[in-house]
Formats: C-alpha cells, sequence, structure tokens
C-alpha cells in the first residue's frame, strides 16, 4: 500500500510541477493552537505552500493545486511530533464555497509513518468589520475530515472559524477556534493565531 501511495503521490507532484510557473504562488503560514482546557494539545506549525490552477482537458472547471510541507511542534512533549508532505486538489463549487483533497504522507514518532487522505470543506465570505476595508477582512468557516488509508479508518475530524484580516496583499492574519473530534481518542478545543506570507 504504501509502494502504491508513493507513485501516486509522485505522479500527482509531477502533474503539478509542470503547470508551476510564473502563475504558482508561494505561500508559509506560522500558526499557534492553544488548547483551551489544559496544555496537553498546544501546538506551532509551520506550512510551506506551492499553489497553482491547473487546467486539465478532461475537466470543464479549473482545479486548486498545492504542493505543501508542515511540519508541527508539540509544547507539551517538547518537540516535532509530526511532519506532513502531500499535495491537495480541489476545486471552488461557488465563489465562497471550496471543496479538496489531499493525499499526504505523515512522519510520526521515529519508524512510525503513514499514509493519509484528507478532505476539507472551506467556505469563507468577505466581512466588514468595524472600521476594517471589506476587502482586507474575511470570516472562514471550515471541516477537515482525515482519514488513515493503511489502517483503513478514519482518524480525526476538525471544524471552526477563523477571521482573517490582510494588512498588505503578501501578508494575512488570522484569529479563530479549532474544534478537534480524534476518533480514538481525546477532544479538544483550540484557540488559533496565524500569519501568513504570500509571495
Amino acid at each position: 500500500m504504501k509502494k502504491i501511495l508513493n507513485v501516486l503521490l509522485s505522479l500527482f507532484i509531477f502533474i503539478s510541477l509542470t503547470h508551476f510557473g510564473l502563475c504558482a504562488e508561494l505561500q508559509n503560514q506560522n500558526e499557534f493552537r492553544f488548547d483551551t482546557s489544559d496544555d496537553k494539545d498546544n501546538i506551532y506549525l509551520n506550512r510551506t505552500s506551492l499553489n497553482t490552477s491547473l487546467d486539465l482537458p478532461f475537466i470543464k472547471e479549473k482545479l486548486f493545486s498545492s504542493l505543501f510541507f508542515e511540519p508541527r511542534w508539540d509544547f507539551h512533549i517538547d518537540r516535532w511530533y509530526r511532519v506532513e508532505l502531500g499535495i491537495e486538489l480541489g476545486r471552488f463549487i461557488y465563489k465562497w464555497f471550496y471543496v479538496g483533497e489531499s493525499l499526504q504522507y505523515v512522519w510520526l514518532d521515529p519508524g512510525n509513518d503513514i499514509p493519509e487522505a484528507e478532505t476539507r470543506l472551506v467556505f469563507e465570505k468577505p466581512i466588514r468589520l468595524l472600521n476594517l476595508y471589506q476587502d482586507k477582512t474575511k470570516l472562514r468557516l471550515f471541516e477537515e475530515y482525515t482519514y488513515d488509508i493503511e489502517g483503513g479508518e478514519a482518524t480525526r475530524n476538525e471544524a471552526g472559524l477563523t477571521l482573517l484580516y490582510n494588512p498588505t496583499k503578501h501578508s494575512e492574519l488570522g484569529i479563530g477556534w479549532r474544534h478537534v473530534v480524534r476518533i480514538h481518542d481525546f477532544d479538544s478545543d483550540q484557540i488559533t493565531t496565524s500569519m501568513t506570507f504570500i509571495f
């Protein structure tokens, strides 16, 4: 199964790289997630992604493609506990509603690595808040469902909302809330803060 996943992941990455040119966008997201109940789930993540649109001859609508690398630091155990490498393909059903599916390889503890699939649903709408301009402020609602391909079972379901503000066209600030359901473990609620740089 892992060999098949590696072949599929390599194929998706190759297809995406053939379309990455001047239209590609590089993003670097830095996010802190603070557990509201105790310190067991305080996390820092750094997600670097290359994003572009794909025009495929057999699909009428444009697809969104994102190659990403995401290490996560757990403050409770004081180490990098999870590293993800993968690709996400998705499309905007409407201007404000996005559906995406990612295929990712995840390194956990030494010798423990798993292939995952993740479904992402995102609703995003510009809003007017206080004296901030409408075109710079957005509300994002999301749900993420993660599936362990090798184990053949779901592992997490996460949902939440984020208020986003773009002080410049090359940066984005966010503050929000996330509820994490670990299907075979504990649940948690997190307050999130983020800064994203866009190149």
